[in-house]
């Protein structure tokens, strides 16, 4: 039997907590929240069937990769401070 991390999931329907375990990193039986899985240990659990015991129900978890993974851009005016290089 070996270690893992525990990952907790709110249900939609009752707003109970789930919970599922996984391998992934560095497995040092930690608690994680559902805003704060590290993205290597929310790709193991990802499409993973959950049930929540209060309501009955079961669901499958999902990633919400809008966060982790992108970083905002924007382009602002260039100025005579930029170099003449072509940003291209």
């Amino acid at each position: 039997m070996g270690l893992f991390d525990y990952i907790h999931v709110t249900c939609p329907k009752c707003d109970d907590q789930m919970v599922t375990q996984s391998k992934a990193g560095p497995c040092a039986m930690r608690d994680f929240s559902p805003d704060s899985v590290p993205i290597e240990i929310a790709k193991d659990v990802e499409g993973e069937t959950i049930h929540c015991e209060t309501c009955d129900r079961s669901y499958i978890i999902v990633v919400d990769r809008t966060t982790p993974e992108t970083v905002p851009i924007f382009a602002r005016v260039k100025s005579a401070r930029d170099s003449a290089r072509d940003y291209n």
